[in-house]
């Protein structure tokens, strides 16, 4: 039985607290890492920058595509993802006031107003 209190530490595949004990993660091998591609980990929110016109908002897109797409001919370009699944894109690059206007027009349509 171990005398060491325990050490509380938020785990990233549950919202609660859960004990840890740091000697035992010496100890153990911890769970293997889901990745779809080498950078980009299963089920997290993640962020894909570099300067303008580079191609970050064509690779998006295909990439959501490749992971959303379980059919054959879904991944068009080739990305290959590890596994396919639900996606979720937000686009955020527009500039301070354009970008005002697109949730504003997304409540209308919802709320039958435009």
């Amino acid at each position: 039985m171990s005398t060491r209190p325990p050490v509380l530490s938020p785990c990233a595949d549950t919202a609660a607290w859960r004990e840890f004990d740091i000697a035992r993660g010496f100890e153990t091998e911890p769970p293997r890492l889901d990745f779809i591609w080498s950078g980009f980990l299963a089920g997290t929110v993640g962020a894909l920058i570099a300067p303008g016109a580079t191609g970050k908002s064509f690779w998006a897109l295909e990439g959501a595509m490749a992971i959303a797409c379980s059919v054959a001919g879904g991944d068009v370009v080739g990305l290959e993802p590890a596994h396919t699944g639900r996606v979720v894109f937000f686009a955020g690059e527009d500039q301070d006031q354009p970008g005002r206007h697109g949730p504003a027009v997304m409540g209308a349509r919802a709320q039958g107003r435009s």
